[in-house]
Formats: C-alpha cells, sequence, structure tokens
C-alpha cells in the first residue's frame, strides 16, 4: 500500500500530485466513483423529486450509499479518526464536501439518513470532520443550504421560492 499517488480519472478531475496513506487505488477510485456518480446524484434527487415515488427511490439510494461508505471508512481508518487515520486527508475531503448538503437535504425532507443506528461510524467521523478546526469555519450552514436549495427547487419547477 503506502504512499499512492491517485491519477487523474475523466470523472473525477483528481490532482495526481495528492498521496494517500495507506488507501490503494483499487479502493480509491470506486469509493470516488459512488460518492461523485452515484450517491451525490441521488442526495440531489431527493430534494428535486416530483413525487413521492421518485423521491423514495433516491432516499434508498443515499442510504445505500452511506451503507457503502461506513464499510469504506471502517476499512480505510483501522480504527482512526479518519479515513486516512489521524487527521483530515483526500477521501475526508472528498466526502465531507458533501456533508453540509447531506445535511439541508436531510432538513428539507424531514428524514435522517446519516444516523447512529445504520451508519455509527460515519456519524462520529461527520462530528469530527466538522469540528476539526481546518473545516470548522469554512463549512456551509445548514440553513444557508437550505434557502439555496428552496430556489433551486423553485427555480426547477418553474415557481417563486417565496
Amino acid at each position: 500500500m503506502g504512499d499512492e499517488v491517485v491519477e487523474q480519472s475523466s470523472n473525477a478531475k483528481v490532482l495526481s500530485s495528492w498521496k494517500l496513506k495507506g488507501v490503494s487505488q483499487s479502493r480509491l477510485k470506486p469509493l470516488l466513483g459512488c460518492v461523485q456518480d452515484q450517491w451525490y446524484p441521488s442526495l440531489k434527487q431527493i430534494r428535486m423529486a416530483k413525487g413521492e415515488e421518485e423521491k423514495l427511490a433516491a432516499v434508498e439510494a443515499v442510504k445505500e450509499g452511506l451503507a457503502l461508505l461506513e464499510d469504506a471508512f471502517v476499512k480505510c481508518s483501522k480504527g482512526k479518526s479518519f479515513f486516512g487515520g489521524d487527521s483530515i486527508g483526500y477521501l475526508d475531503i472528498a466526502f465531507g464536501c458533501f456533508l453540509g448538503w447531506l445535511k439541508a437535504t436531510e432538513k428539507l425532507a424531514d428524514l435522517k439518513l446519516l444516523d447512529k443506528t445504520t451508519t455509527p461510524h460515519l456519524v462520529a467521523w461527520a462530528e469530527r470532520f466538522c469540528a476539526d478546526g481546518v473545516v470548522k469555519d469554512i463549512m456551509p450552514k445548514t440553513e444557508m443550504l437550505v434557502e439555496i436549495a428552496k430556489i433551486l427547487q423553485a427555480k426547477a419547477r418553474g415557481s417563486n421560492p417565496n
């Protein structure tokens, strides 16, 4: 394993200069693909769904993705605080940048996606990630993202958000 360089992929513009400690490319690429290509679009679909059936399908896809991320966290972190060990690394940033939208989606849809019974390690990780001095002052506020989401929903539906 050791330090490995992430190759640039067509889906994720990952800089090849990023070094990852203890995470093999064979684990990294599918995980990044899952978050970017499947998980986040499903999260967005919860907010933009046109009907209850579409929303429920998106919720299920998000929960499945979170279960995969829970498993990946356990395997990658090896009992430490973050995906790559004791400090925030690339995978933490790759997933952590979506936490604000996850919280906003939970609030808008009145549901709990990241929860202690199904994803206990991710819940604890998210709390540590958001509280870290590097992140806490730049993490978008849930209320602000909820307002942005309402505007985007209204725009998509061709109506006024207010």
